[in-house]
């Protein structure tokens, strides 16, 4: 062969490789990740339109517009969560108008924030790890709401991402890493903004990773963390110390004792999550001690660390919604467990993805066939489970439209005021032309001491109509079982100064009997 023809083979095969590196080669790993994506939106289609929680949706969907108008969390109306839960969706109602649909779009991308992240955090250990976990933690995360804009997923959304930040700035060692480091703490620091008590559970975990970095690694963890808690920080100062302190910390540990149901009503989930949280853990702590505190080690601990810490969120109220709160992180982990003793068999490989798969179709059907009832008002829907429930809500938002002018207050709360136990806060949003009364739009458990009569006495005393409803007791107790009475001052200022305009079961409409017989207070 002459050394033209060789010259020219040559050229040939160079051309021919340079075509095959120009071909993408198929990734078991980014199939693997596709095929999460595809179970995690197929969970998410089949729910889209069923009836969410009045109280909670409802407050997702006006408290975001209080904030528009310049009111602030704390200082102008109560709320069970830190401000940044409601800032993704201020800027979303600002681009896109308030609806459901927006609101649930941005739930839908908290769910996708999980559970990329999950995937993310196992893609070290190859695709078929990969699968199975971001499998299980979709399964986990289905619960049994439509996709509401919870700011727990965007909390734990965060703690993940920055989990995965800091393992990766451990690995590159501390050249470059910084920003990684200013990353990871920054979104710590925002998930305590969204979720303090998410961000009590994440940052212990954190730290477990923020400890084996040089000081200037800390030093960046630190600055992004303080950029992070800013929101919070922000509304504490313009709320002030004493009512954050008084309508969030003390509230909540006020409410805690009379919320929730009796431990181990769903021992099922309960030893599903309580199981699984110990295995990750005892199968982190065993490859810290095989293998040393390396950035893998230490990654893996972190996340041992935080499943245990997440537990509470569950253990406060045993139902799918709050198993779906963490049963993601614990489940996703399961995979990496059982493959850092032994290495998952074949069939495993393929059963976890299939059965998985499954079981979020079976999910998708039965959410989809379940009927919801759109209730409409001003250009505005909410969704009601049943067709009586639709048509009740909507005889009391045309009475309530037809007798109120624009401007006017509403209140809405529990037939029964000594019972501050849930109110449907969907109709602040369904009647956009009124305001607010005062400052508990949403009541829980625990809503019974002396600040919260004041307050709430004054509230009514404002309103020119309530709207109420009765909640049962066999409801009251299957729900809230340790709540207790408070006082009867609310009951008496109902009667004294207003009247009933419409009952039509479960809600009464009141109207105020006369403008002489409004309070000069709440006249003034």
């Amino acid at each position: 062969m002459s050394v033209g023809e060789r010259e020219t083979l040559a050229a040939g095969a160079i051309a021919t490789d340079a075509r095959r590196r120009s071909v993408p080669r198929f990734s078991p790993l980014l199939a693997a990740l596709l095929a999460i994506c595809v179970m995690l939106s197929i969970g998410i289609a089949g729910s889209w339109s069923t009836a969410g929680i009045g109280e909670d949706e409802g407050l997702l969907l006006e408290y975001p517009q209080l904030i528009i108008h310049g009111e602030v969390p704390f200082r102008d109306f109560q709320s069970s969560y830190g401000p940044g839960t409601y800032l993704p969706l201020v800027a979303a109602y600002e681009a896109l108008g308030p609806s459901v649909t927006v609101e649930r779009a941005v739930g839908a991308a908290y769910r996708a924030g999980v559970i990329l992240a999950i995937a993310a955090l196992l893609a070290p250990l190859g695709a078929a790890v990969t699968l199975c976990g971001g499998s299980l933690a979709v399964v986990g995360i289905l619960g049994d709401e439509p996709p509401t804009a919870f700011g727990w997923y965007a909390a734990l959304a965060c703690a993940l991402w920055a989990i995965w930040l800091a393992r990766s700035a451990l690995r590159r060692g501390s050249t470059g890493a910084n920003w990684r480091w200013a990353g990871a703490g920054l979104l710590i620091g925002a998930a305590a903004s969204v979720r303090p008590d998410l961000g009590v559970a994440a940052l212990p975990a954190a730290l477990v990773l923020v400890a084996g970095a040089v000081r200037r690694g800390r030093l960046s963890f630190a600055g992004g963390f303080a950029v992070g808690l800013a929101p919070l920080g922000w509304n504490v100062a313009a709320a002030g110390v004493s009512a954050f302190w008084t309508y969030y910390v003390d509230a909540r540990l006020h409410q805690q004792p009379e919320a929730g149901v009796p431990l181990s009503s769903e021992p099922a989930l309960l030893c599903v999550l309580v199981g699984g949280a110990a295995i990750v853990l005892i199968a982190a702590v065993g490859q810290w001690r095989r293998l040393g505190a390396g950035p893998m080690t230490r990654g893996w601990l972190a996340l041992g660390v935080l499943g245990v810490l997440l537990l509470p969120q569950f253990l406060q109220r045993e139902d799918l919604t709050h198993f779906a709160f963490v049963a993601p992180v614990i489940l996703g982990l399961l995979p990496w467990a059982v493959n850092s003793a032994r290495k998952l068999s074949a069939l495993e490989r393929v059963a976890i993805p299939v059965i998985c798969a499954l079981v979020v179709g079976f999910h998708a059907i039965r959410a989809a066939i379940g009927l919801s009832y759109p209730v409409s008002h001003g250009g505005r829907s909410f969704a009601s489970p049943t067709s009586a429930e639709r048509d009740e809500l909507q005889a009391v938002i045309r009475y309530a439209d037809r007798h109120t002018t624009p401007g006017q207050r509403i209140f809405v709360g529990p037939r029964d005021l000594r019972w501050a136990l849930w109110d449907d806060t969907s109709l602040y949003y369904l009647l956009p032309a009124l305001r607010p009364s005062g400052f508990y739009l949403e009541l829980g458990p625990g809503d019974n001491n002396a600040t919260f009569t004041a307050r709430i006495s004054s509230q009514i005393e404002r309103a020119d109509v309530l709207v109420l409803q009765t909640i049962s007791a066999g409801t009251r107790r299957a729900i809230y079982p340790y709540a207790q009475t408070g006082s009867d001052l609310p009951n008496a200022i109902v009667a004294r100064y207003f009247r009933i305009g419409l009952q039509i079961a479960p809600y009464t409409v009141l109207l105020r009997k006369s403008e002489q017989a409004r309070p000069p207070a709440a006249a003034r």
